[in-house]
């Protein structure tokens, strides 16, 4: 591997019986800040609690939602809650795990079936998922396919939170397509925004389940961007994808200069048509927010 420099530049029958669950508040922040006596239950002996993360606007045909998790160690459990706007109340739940380093991708169909909702009973339904972690460097994107335009849509709306530092968010390059994936091929930038060099190493994970694939040097002056592609990674860690394996994440580490810092891009250009979508933008759920205790984290501490 080298170095690159730059310079420049589900099926329960009806959720009719679900009748335990209280309809949830329909204003988002009252409802995000109010005690919960129903819905979800995270276990906050084991941190995993307490501040909802909202995603709208998901589309039956379309959407595809993608919950990661970069921190060193996993897996972390998300809590899920599916809310009909239309019917003000609850209508299921799931959970599930996402190892460390890896980004699961659902679909719309995957999240019903993983709520063991009727499909069709919610079909014509404005749905919003309400997503309970309390972890850092936990986050999500929500992608949607536009068949008429043949094109990806970036539709992640981000909420954030006084005194919290989304840098981390932001050295992260979530989904990349691989080349299993060559109708729409991936373009990345990485800005060093400090006034000093810096030496990073770009870390190439299986989006699948977080294994690390390999690891590329780079060095970056100061306010630089550095522009490849996704295959250029691919490459440079000798990933040869199996049919399944469609995406990679990247992340960037710091190894010489602290004070460097990126900021990351992604574009998914149509390699027919030529038209790109902007797939930077990446939504962090609110792990760590809410300051609690983590028996898990001073237990692994001694």
């Amino acid at each position: 591997m080298k170095t690159k420099t730059t310079s420049s530049s589900s099926w329960i029958s009806s959720a009719s019986g679900l009748a335990v669950f209280i309809a949830l508040l329909v204003a988002f922040a009252a409802y995000a800040d109010a005690p919960r006596a129903e819905g979800l239950a995270p276990d906050i002996r084991n941190g995993d609690a307490y501040r909802n993360t909202a995603i709208v606007g998901l589309d039956a045909q379309a959407s595809f939602v993608r919950f990661a998790n970069f921190r060193e160690d996993g897996p972390v459990r998300n809590y899920v809650e599916i809310y009909s706007l239309d019917q003000q109340r609850t209508l299921g739940r799931f959970e599930f795990d996402v190892p460390a380093k890896a980004s699961i991708q659902m679909s719309y169909l995957a999240i019903v079936g993983a709520a063991r909702l009727d499909y069709s009973e919610l079909a014509g339904q404005d749905v919003v998922l309400y997503v309970q972690n309390g972890r850092e460097k936990q986050i999500w994107q929500h992608v949607a396919y536009d068949a008429a335009a043949d094109t990806l849509i970036n539709l992640s709306v981000c909420s954030y939170a006084p005194a919290v530092d989304y840098i981390p968010v932001g050295n992260v390059l979530l989904n990349l397509h691989t080349s299993v994936v060559p109708r729409f091929m991936s373009l990345v930038s990485i800005h060093n925004f400090a006034d000093q060099a810096g030496d990073f190493d770009a870390n190439v994970y299986d989006a699948r389940n977080g294994r690390l694939l390999g690891t590329v040097p780079l060095t970056l002056a100061a306010r630089s961007t550095f522009n490849e592609s996704a295959l250029w990674f691919e490459q440079q860690v000798g990933l040869r994808p199996t049919r399944d394996q469609a995406h990679i994440n990247v992340e960037l580490v710091p190894t010489s200069n602290p004070e460097a810092k990126v900021i990351v891009a992604h574009a998914a250009v149509n390699t027919i048509t030529g038209q790109a979508a902007n797939l930077s933008a990446t939504c962090p759920i609110h792990g760590g927010i809410v300051t609690l205790d983590d028996p898990a984290e001073d237990d692994a501490n001694g």
